[in-house]
């Protein structure tokens, strides 16, 4: 998800995104100050970048971080 790593970096340039390692197989999570937001085992797909980026600034502005449901319409389930 390099597109959304990108994404995040040009609206808020002092971000910190971690890569951390799961022994899960196909984790892809996205936490907002320790508040799990998103996470790829639950929904089979990944979050839109436009939605994180979004989500993001609602939370500069003292919002509360809700779940993501808006996903990649591109995922694919075999």
């Amino acid at each position: 998800m390099e597109s959304l790593r990108k994404a995040i970096y040009r609206e808020f340039p002092e971000a910190r995104v971690m890569d951390t390692v799961s022994k899960k197989r196909g984790a892809f999570e996205i936490s907002i100050n320790g508040k799990l937001v998103f996470s790829h085992l639950e929904s089979c797909c990944y979050p839109e970048s436009e939605t994180v980026v979004a989500l993001l600034h609602d939370v500069q502005d003292g919002k509360k971080p809700p779940v993501v449901e808006r996903s990649n319409s591109r995922c694919t389930i075999l």
